[in-house]
């Protein structure tokens, strides 16, 4: 299997309920993954941008993971992408360190599907400014895997809600390891 690279762009994956869920059961199937956990990393978001740069050289395969914030990518992994997906490196006439590299997206959204879908528009189809990024570094995007209904309020919801959600993590992350695959 190819060097896979997992960034993780929750802003505190512990809290978790999903993408914890799928960060650890895609280190039990892809062997040698290695994860770049943003906000355990980088808590002042100070991102080590030679250190990133250097995760994604090395990479055949990058999982691009997080939750779905008010229709966007949270904080944290569009301040990754800010300063690390730079002109010279990710893009422009001499930026091509990333071409040819394979990209899965992967989302978790906490409301229901119900909610995504007016007009015919998915969670996908959210990702559409996050796919042709990853087009303009040269980079091919092999599959946007996304799941809504992801939350779980302690004390609000009942127990059966957790597990649901926890078993679509694990579902999740196995559609995303068939991708690397």
């Amino acid at each position: 299997m190819s060097n896979v690279l997992l960034v993780s762009g929750h802003p505190n994956l512990n809290i978790s309920n999903a993408n914890k869920v799928i960060v650890n059961k895609l280190k039990e199937l892809i062997l040698g993954i290695e994860v770049s956990d943003l906000g355990a990393q980088y808590p002042d978001g100070k991102i080590d941008v030679a250190a990133e740069q250097a995760k994604l050289v090395k990479a055949d395969t990058i999982i691009w993971q997080f939750p779905l914030y008010w229709f966007a990518t949270p904080g944290i992994f569009k301040q990754w992408m800010d300063d690390v997906l730079l002109y010279g490196f990710a893009y422009g006439s001499t930026g091509d360190k990333l071409h040819g590299k394979k990209v899965i997206v992967s989302v978790t959204a906490g409301a229901g599907i119900e909610n995504y879908n007016e007009d015919g528009r998915t969670v996908a189809d959210l990702m559409a400014p996050i796919v042709r990024s990853i087009a303009f570094c040269g980079m091919e995007c092999v599959g946007c895997v996304t799941e809504a209904g992801m939350l779980y309020m302690p004390g609000v919801m009942p127990e059966e809600v957790l597990a649901s959600v926890q078993d679509k993590a694990v579902a999740q992350a196995e559609r995303v390891a068939a991708l690397v695959k």
